[in-house]
């Protein structure tokens, strides 16, 4: 019976100490995936913050897109906007051009200068 019983014995403790190499490995896989977990939500957390910035990039994009064509129009509404200027200026040089010139002292001029000398 001796020879019996130090192979229990044997047994027994070599079950104790796997039960309690489980249980270790057991926290530890609880652990890792408690650890996984935090990750992934990290994970998640990152790459909505990158979506939002792409979102924010794309937002940029098509307000500079508007901008810029704005820009044009109004570059050319302006260009035909200095034609039209020149052509009027023109037609108005003309029209001063054909008209006859005055004869004599301007009536402001001569009225400005008797207040001057009343002045005195």
């Amino acid at each position: 019976m001796k020879g019996f019983v130090s192979p229990l014995l044997i047994a027994g403790i070599a079950a104790g100490l796997l039960a309690v190499g489980i249980a270790i490995q057991t926290k530890r896989l609880e652990s890792a995936k408690a650890e996984l977990a935090l990750c992934a939500d990290r994970y998640k957390q990152a790459l909505a913050s990158i979506q939002k910035q792409n979102e924010a990039v794309e937002t940029w994009q098509k307000s500079l897109k508007e901008a810029k064509e704005r820009a044009q129009a109004a570059s050319q509404r302006a260009g035909k906007a200095s034609a039209a200027s020149k052509v009027e200026r023109e037609r108005l040089v003309a029209l001063l051009a054909n008209q006859p010139k005055p004869d004599g002292l301007c009536p402001a001029g001569t009225a400005v200068k008797e207040l001057r000398s009343g002045l005195k």
